[in-house]
């Protein structure tokens, strides 16, 4: 609609006004690598009647959502409802303390190390639990769908698909057939900047973001307290966290100075930000992968990344001249964001029908 065309009142509006279609849930904690959990929020039902089981008999689609974000968000739901209306099984990934999961480490989550891994133990445990394994789970056809720093993750973990790095790669059991990336901050340094230095992204969507993922960490800080913690590399030493900056943390920067770039082995914010960029691993990529990202987005820097796009026939990029962050409200029904949900589910729809010939 044409007074939402400004993107901090698409991005705004989009973020309080939006309208959540119920979703009913079934949740699974998932143990991770190092002992602690994520939580798969199986979808049971919606308005439109009984999902599809995560059983393979029909593809199945893993929601990841933005920073601090979960299953309780309206796009999220939004998104699981037009997807199981479309016939998927859907799922949503609740990464490290977001909507209500127990921390049970102190390790938290990243937009790249970490991140990655848990996502990978997702994959595996549809695959060989809620499938049941064998040729079954193996053949399944699983899709992932993330978010602003939730496609970060994805895209990191697409490529690593390829590269092999990171950790808790299985063979089949945590390939990931096809993926979409929706506001995506292709390049964190840059969003970053954007995130800092404009007025309302520094003291609207970074503080709120930052204040939220201290909220959810809170009732687990004396994890913290404990003294040094164990780090993601398995040959490095354990590390102290600032407790103080973490706990009084009113920018993301402030968290990642705190925890991230310590837990995940970085010199620096900004060399974590660097390392995380997910544009740096587009030419890895070797699944078919669909970025949408809107040139007005006023979190992510309004750039993306056409070179690297055009250097692998496994991406798309739809670039939009509107949509702000996460928004791409519909101008016929303003509290849903239909088009970009359509956009997902023909994306994913013809994966699935043209796979063969994909392969």
């Amino acid at each position: 609609p044409w007074w939402l065309e400004q993107a901090d009142m698409m991005t705004l509006f989009s973020a309080f006004g939006r309208t959540p279609t119920p979703v009913d849930y079934d949740r699974r904690l998932v143990e991770t690598l190092d002992g602690g959990v994520v939580a798969l929020d199986v979808v049971r039902s919606s308005v439109h009647g009984v999902a599809k089981a995560l059983d393979g008999s029909a593809a199945i689609v893993l929601l990841v959502s933005g920073l601090g974000g979960g299953s309780q968000g309206a796009y999220v739901q939004n998104m699981a409802t037009t997807l199981a209306e479309q016939g998927f099984a859907v799922a949503v990934l609740n990464m490290r303390a977001c909507a209500g999961t127990v921390l049970k480490t102190p390790r938290l989550f990243s937009a790249y190390r970490g991140s990655t891994d848990d996502v990978r133990v997702a994959v595996k445990y549809v695959r060989s639990v809620l499938v049941g394994g064998g040729s079954a789970g193996a053949d399944a056809q699983v899709f992932v769908l993330g978010w602003s720093n939730g496609g970060t993750i994805v895209v990191n973990t697409l490529a690593e698909q390829a590269t092999r790095e990171g950790k808790g790669h299985h063979d089949t059991l945590t390939s990931i057939t096809a993926a979409v990336a929706l506001a995506t901050p292709h390049d964190m340094v840059k969003s970053t900047a954007i995130c800092e230095e404009r007025f309302l992204s520094r003291w609207v969507y970074n503080r709120h973001v930052a204040r939220n993922i201290v909220k959810q960490i809170g009732p687990y800080v004396d994890l913290y307290r404990r003294g040094p913690i164990a780090r993601w590399s398995d040959d490095e030493p354990s590390v102290d966290v600032d407790v103080d900056l973490l706990w009084g943390a009113t920018r993301i920067r402030e968290i990642d100075e705190a925890i991230t770039r310590r837990v995940f082995g970085y010199d620096s914010v900004d060399d974590y930000y660097r390392n995380a960029s997910s544009f740096r691993r587009l030419e890895h990529v070797a699944a078919p992968l669909l970025l949408v990202t809107a040139a007005d987005d006023p979190v992510s820097s309004r750039w993306a990344p056409f070179e690297e796009v055009r250097q692998n026939r496994q991406v798309l990029l739809a670039y939009t001249e509107h949509g702000g962050h996460l928004g791409w409200q519909d101008d016929v029904d303003v509290q849903r964001s239909r088009w970009v949900e359509e956009v997902v589910a023909a994306f994913f729809g013809s994966v699935s029908r043209h796979l063969p010939e994909i392969d």
